[in-house]
């Protein structure tokens, strides 16, 4: 008879061969040193889980709805509302199945999402989109003209959703954010001061890179070597996966 085995389980089973071929590769390391990994190894799996159907229901409802506020509030036309929203709930059923098969690692520090909504710039134009964001008031701004933006990664969707996005932890086989995706994620976590690594400024044979930071309390899109403060520490969020085909 022959077994099924669900994502989950086979999810759960790439964890275990994960960590059977750190084993093999450790036989050289000092106990030490193994036990401190083994420790990392294992409050990691304690903190992963499946969030249910349900919870990601709930919070793409959220999303949406506040996505749905602003769009609103920038006075955005209500029929181009009408059918972002239309095509975001339209794939959500999907998005929500693909996110709940999925392990997510409960890390406070990481800013993560389960899930996000993202419009691409063939809908809403960066300068536009930059309007979404607000910070005590002041409107989000684009110092970067359109046409020099180039990505890395393109969406054969008008709109879409990622899966797992979070900040500043390595992980293999993630996927860095264009400028849309990093938008889409600094205004459902207002966490400013992030790259967008998958978009890029064309400058002659230079590229580059974008940041999302705050400018005089203004939320700005700029080029990463043109920030008034170099020194500041900037995110680098990435989505375990893209749903753009």
């Amino acid at each position: 008879m022959t077994t099924i085995r669900t994502t989950k389980e086979k999810n759960w089973e790439s964890i275990q061969k994960g960590a059977e071929c750190l084993s093999l590769r450790m036989k050289t390391v000092s106990p030490y040193e193994i036990d401190e990994v083994l420790e990392a190894v294992i409050e990691r799996v304690e903190k992963t889980r499946f969030y249910s159907a349900e919870e990601l229901e709930s919070i793409a409802k959220k999303q949406l709805e506040k996505l749905t506020q602003r769009m609103k509030d920038i006075h955005l036309e209500n029929k181009l509302i009408d059918t972002i929203v239309e095509y975001l709930n339209w794939q959500k059923e999907y998005a929500i199945k693909i996110a709940s098969e999925y392990p997510l690692w409960e890390n406070p520090q990481s800013s993560y999402l389960p899930i996000l909504p993202v419009i691409d710039e063939k809908v809403i134009d960066i300068t536009t989109q930059m309007k979404l964001l607000e910070n005590e008031g002041k409107i989000g701004k684009s110092l970067v003209p359109i046409k020099k933006i180039r990505n890395y990664c393109k969406s054969k969707k008008d709109c879409y959703w990622l899966i797992d996005v979070r900040m500043n932890e390595l992980r293999y086989g993630c996927h860095f954010l264009t400028i849309s995706e990093a938008i889409a994620y600094a205004f459902q976590n207002r966490t400013f001061n992030i790259k967008a690594l998958n978009s890029r400024y064309k400058y002659k044979k230079h590229y580059p890179e974008l940041c999302i930071t705050l400018i005089d309390g203004e939320p700005t899109l700029c080029r990463r070597n043109s920030l008034p403060n170099p020194s500041v520490e900037i995110g680098k969020p990435h989505a375990a996966l893209r749903l753009v085909n």
